[in-house]
């Protein structure tokens, strides 16, 4: 039966809404079991439902569904190279600790990642609902419509690999509650196929230059470093044991 309401997106009033991915699927690849399936673990318990195709809620209408998935598409090239995929686009450099990539569509991609956290913060969805991006929201909304540019000191996103104990783990999806850059930038966090993503949500604050230097930058390149979950304030050993559990084996027993 078709969901017809208001665009989240465009404010189109009396259309069809899509079951919208809140995060894309293409994400979820390594989070999915063998038969297509998850559910999200959490310490105390599971919330009992298991997914097939991601998160999706109805939120936006045919036209800006089209739209998020020609920014999209960057994005899943480039955490398909993060991951070890071959590219003839992107260029990889080991610089210390920290790998510069180079290639990327920063418009696109910034675009992509920018509507995902749009979409956590507006959805109602319990697994998002410590995301809330206040006075942002709406004017990521206005920006996304528009199909605006970003500068670089538009909302900086820094690119991180989360590791555990040294080694760095692929099929992490999670959120991570506020925190801050500084005294004066609230910032804004997401684990997307073991990848961290910091949004620094500026409003007229000057950006520090080591922040320009690193994040998302116009002239296609990223720093990304390689950071302990720890450094978050994350344990994730209470969750390595509570993989281990009977309800949680009998899912991946029951669906894998």
């Amino acid at each position: 039966m078709a969901y017809i309401s208001v665009c989240k997106l465009c404010n189109s009033e009396n259309v069809e809404l899509r079951d919208s991915h809140i995060i894309p699927e293409f994400l979820f690849k390594n989070v999915y079991t063998s038969k297509h399936k998850f559910i999200p673990i959490e310490v105390d318990g599971i919330d009992g439902k298991v997914h097939q195709k991601g998160f999706r809620e109805n939120l936006l209408c045919q036209g800006c569904e089209t739209k998020l998935s020609l920014w999209e598409r960057e994005l899943s090239l480039f955490m398909h190279f993060l991951s070890g995929g071959k590219s003839n686009v992107f260029s990889l450099t080991t610089v210390g600790s920290n790998t510069v990539v180079e290639g990327i569509n920063y418009d696109l991609a910034k675009k992509a990642l920018i509507s995902i956290l749009w979409r956590m913060s507006i959805s109602t969805l319990q697994f998002f609902a410590d995301y809330d991006i206040g006075i942002y929201e709406e004017r990521f909304r206005n920006w996304l419509h528009q199909d605006l540019p970003f500068d670089i000191q538009d909302f900086p996103i820094l690119v991180s690999k989360g590791y555990i104990s040294g080694i760095y783990q692929t099929g992490l999806l999670m959120p991570i509650t506020q925190g801050s850059y500084g005294k004066h930038i609230k910032m804004e966090s997401v684990v997307l196929d073991g990848v961290i993503f910091d949004f620094l949500l500026t409003d007229g604050n000057v950006i520090p230059i080591e922040v320009e230097l690193f994040s998302l930058h116009p002239e296609g390149r990223v720093i990304i470093q390689n950071k302990e979950y720890s450094e978050y304030g994350i344990d994730l050993s209470s969750f390595s044991r509570r993989v281990k559990d009977k309800d949680v084996l009998d899912f991946f027993s029951k669906h894998d």
